[in-house]
């Protein structure tokens, strides 16, 4: 009896034993640091062979490039930006994850010509490599380059960001907006160069507030009979030099100031309009040349608001809308003496 009490203890001195053991070995193991994996930048250089070195992250969502921005290749043909004149955005980069692979560059989120010098007039053009899947132009993305005369858009390009050509005074070659863009946003153009403006995007329901405001080289716009814009928004145009603009029947609004101090402005024909009904607060407002609005009678507009065709002094006849036209402010016309 006494020998198997004592080989009861001894197992349980074993089990306790064997216990410890796996303890220590637990600590052991949780005391050994795990090997570091250093995470990627997700930014990269991409030299084209042209003598530019673009600049570009990874976007961890999309997996897609965005091109930040570009200098000069040491090893290439310029000794410094601002002897680049031209660009062409790559296609694809290396991927900063693993660079045996490419990626798509499906963004350009900033590209000043600013050398280091506060000149930006260096870079004259932009274009996009073909098949380029660019969706979109970042805002202020190319703001204040003030050496770009043009630029050819993407087939694929989805929206051009706020402010995104601003200030680009010599942007002076016709701009042609492709079919499948959705957004245009306020002051994409704004202060800039441009002269002539077609959109054909079958996508763009809104322009955006200061699209093209003061933009003092602007003669006309032309929307594509399948555009189905319905908001021209807020100082859309206001104080540009536009002549001529021909909008389509799918326009709804036309916003406050939208056209306020178009001098140039001589006639707008709305007689397509049928779905107008509202013509905002001063949105022809100092429009002096001014002489003819066509078909406004066709349309839905159902109030003529403060200001609205103020100090259109060559404004001779206006034919307005019966019934629907309820209401004119008191100083709608006012100073429209001729």
């Amino acid at each position: 009896m006494a020998k198997k009490k004592k080989r009861l203890r001894l197992k349980g001195q074993v089990r306790r034993t064997i216990a410890a053991l796996l303890m220590i070995t637990a600590v052991i193991i949780v005391a050994i640091p795990a090997p570091t994996i250093e995470a990627s930048s997700g930014t990269g250089q991409y030299a084209d062979g042209s003598g530019a070195i673009f600049n570009y992250r990874k976007d961890p969502t999309t997996g897609g490039a965005y091109i930040t921005g570009y200098d000069y290749d040491p090893a290439g043909n310029f000794n410094n930006k601002a002897a680049i004149e031209s660009v062409t955005i790559p296609l694809e980069v290396p991927d900063p994850d693993n660079e045996d692979s490419m990626i798509p560059v499906t963004k350009v989120e900033s590209f000043s010509a600013d050398d280091g010098s506060g000149d930006t007039s260096s870079l004259h053009t932009v274009a996009f490599a073909s098949g380029s899947m660019v969706e979109v132009i970042g805002s202020g993305a190319f703001r204040g380059n003030t050496g770009l005369n043009e630029v050819r858009f993407p087939d694929n390009l989805k929206e051009i960001g706020k402010a995104a050509f601003k200030g680009c005074s010599e942007l002076k070659n016709k701009v042609f907006i492709p079919r499948n863009v959705e957004k245009m946003e306020s002051e994409c153009f704004a202060e800039s160069g441009v002269t002539d403006v077609e959109i054909n995007s079958t996508e763009l329901v809104t322009l955006q507030s200061k699209a093209f405001k003061s933009c003092q080289d602007l003669s006309s716009v032309i929307f594509s009979n399948d555009c189905p814009i319905q908001y021209i928004s807020s100082s859309a145009f206001e104080k540009s030099t536009i002549t001529n603009i021909s909008l389509p029947p799918t326009v709804v609004t036309i916003g406050d100031d939208a056209f306020k101090g178009c001098e140039n402005l001589r006639s707008i024909d709305l007689s397509n309009l049928t779905s107008l009904n509202s013509l905002g607060a001063n949105a022809f407002q100092d429009c002096s040349s001014l002489v003819e609005v066509k078909g406004i009678e066709n349309t839905s507009v159902s109030a003529i608001y403060t200001g609205t065709f103020m100090n259109c002094y060559s404004l001779g006849s206006i034919s307005l809308p019966d019934p629907s036209c309820t209401s004119i402010a008191g100083d709608a016309f006012k100073g429209c003496s001729a």
